[in-house]
């Protein structure tokens, strides 16, 4: 049996494309801003957290933010001998982690409505 060749016109196909050509552009924008306030977030619960005698080690505390991830990190020598008797670090991430889901939660639905326009 022989398929008799037809076609298919797709009503807003253009649009559809231009939406798909804007998405990595919106979902970086939306990731990268997420992980800029999520990792202001930790960073600064991470200082509350740490404990201070000199406050060298609470100034110590800082902040790397590449594409698609975050870091914060104590640049003290001592950061990590101190983290392992008490988890300061661990315990500022906990603290942040609800509203860390809050945040990226947000730039999900903020993508999905972008791309939906």
């Amino acid at each position: 049996m022989k398929i008799a060749p037809f076609s298919i016109k797709i009503e807003g196909l253009k649009e559809l494309e231009g939406i798909f050509k804007q998405a990595p552009s919106i979902v970086t924008k939306q990731i990268d801003k997420a992980l800029r306030l999520s990792i202001a977030l930790v960073n600064r619960q991470a200082r509350i957290e740490a404990p201070v005698i000199t406050g060298h080690l609470r100034r110590g505390i800082h902040s790397k933010l590449n594409p698609f991830m975050g870091r914060v990190e104590s640049t003290v020598w001592y950061g990590v001998p101190v983290h392992k008797r008490n988890p300061f670090m661990a315990r500022g991430a906990e603290k942040s982690e609800a509203k860390v889901m809050l945040i990226f939660q947000k730039a999900v639905n903020n993508i999905t409505t972008q791309l939906a326009k």
